[in-house]
């Protein structure tokens, strides 16, 4: 990864961050009205793991860089982007979400 801003990259924006840590066994979701599939998002959108794996990729690779770090977290309310964005966490610089979008 961080070869990557040997090329004067000036920020990283990480797409769906918070759906990187997912349930360990990879539950069923439910099945709401008559969908056709069930809904797994409460096993995976802000998982179990999600901050150890930001700091780790913060502690390993982001912070050896003068960058801007951007998170896309679909589902994150006020205080899921305080943890993901407050500076002594060492996780992200800032994130946005989709709330205003219906």
């Amino acid at each position: 990864m961080g070869k990557s801003y040997v090329l004067s990259v000036d920020g990283l924006r990480m797409n769906v961050i918070n759906f990187i840590s997912k349930a360990p066994r990879y539950p069923e979701g439910k099945i709401y009205g008559n969908a056709e599939y069930s809904n797994g998002s409460p096993y995976f959108v802000n998982g179990p793991h999600v901050h150890d794996y930001l700091q780790e990729m913060n502690e390993q690779v982001l912070r050896h860089y003068n960058i801007v770090t951007m998170g896309e977290c679909p589902g994150a309310n006020i205080i899921d982007a305080h943890l993901f964005s407050c500076t002594q966490r060492k996780e992200l610089d800032m994130i946005f979400t989709f709330e205003h979008m219906s």
